[in-house]
């Protein structure tokens, strides 16, 4: 990988000056950026994002972008995301198989040990093997977070499911990505950040279920706890929200203090 791959492109480009153009043409194609995003080869990804960046937002026909493969891939190609998303920050917001983005496989669960996985069940490619991996994913959704570009395009996209990223995180019981996106929203300063806050707090998925409706349900004391404590803002805590099913939970207004 590296030099050498790229002098691989460069000497097929030789060869075929059409060879890229080509594969931009193809419907739903495993484009050469999709390859190199899976494997982790972040100078071969850079120069193809100079080549023929509109390979970054195609989608192959298992239903992915090059961004989504370097997300689910267990090498944990962290660097691939990064060199994408400083290309295109928008990626963040493109949705793959089943209207998932990059942030909503950010928001699973990072971590989970052999011993986790019952007999016979195979493993999540989503989640990662090692301690390493879950802080290295963790310091990357707190960057996207801090960067409000990158956050404002993507926290609202919802699953095909009508699951934001919120949901995601509190169903996976990922505390600690529910306190990265939260505290995102607290904080954000983008106009209209304040009723977008309470919005996706406090939207439904398909079901009908809020986050903190699925926390409930879940009995996850410290989500639970993390979306009643006052940090921020302000909180005032009204009862009267219920999901499709007629089970209440909390209707959650912040209000930044004065």
């Amino acid at each position: 990988m590296g030099s050498s791959s790229v002098d691989e492109l460069y000497g097929s480009i030789e060869s075929d000056p059409y060879t890229l153009e080509r594969i931009d043409q193809v419907p739903f194609p495993n484009t050469p950026l999709h390859k190199a995003a899976s494997d982790g080869d972040v100078p071969l990804v850079k120069e193809l994002m100079i080549l023929k960046p509109s390979f970054a937002g195609k989608i192959n026909k298992d239903g992915h972008t090059p961004m989504h493969l370097a997300l689910k891939n267990d090498k944990n190609n962290l660097g691939v995301v990064r060199a994408l998303l400083e290309s295109e920050p928008s990626l963040l917001g493109v949705q793959g198989r089943e209207g998932e983005t990059p942030l909503h496989i950010l928001a699973k669960k990072f971590e989970k040990g052999e011993g986790d996985v019952e007999a016979g069940q195979n493993p999540s490619p989503y989640l990662a093997k090692n301690k390493e991996d879950k802080k290295q994913r963790l310091e990357l959704l707190d960057e996207i977070v801090s960067s409000e570009n990158f956050f404002r395009q993507s926290i609202q996209v919802k699953t095909t499911k009508g699951k934001t990223a919120l949901h995601i995180a509190v169903e996976n019981e990922n505390v600690d990505a529910v306190d990265i996106l939260v505290g995102g929203l607290r904080t954000a300063t983008w106009e209209g950040s304040e009723a977008q806050e309470w919005e996706i707090i406090n939207t439904k998925d398909g079901e009908g279920n809020t986050a903190l409706h699925n926390a409930t349900t879940k009995n996850q004391i410290q989500v639970r706890l993390f979306f009643l404590i006052v940090r921020v803002h302000f909180l005032v805590i009204i009862p009267t929200l219920f999901n499709n099913n007629c089970l209440g939970s909390y209707s959650l207004f912040f209000f930044k203090p004065i």
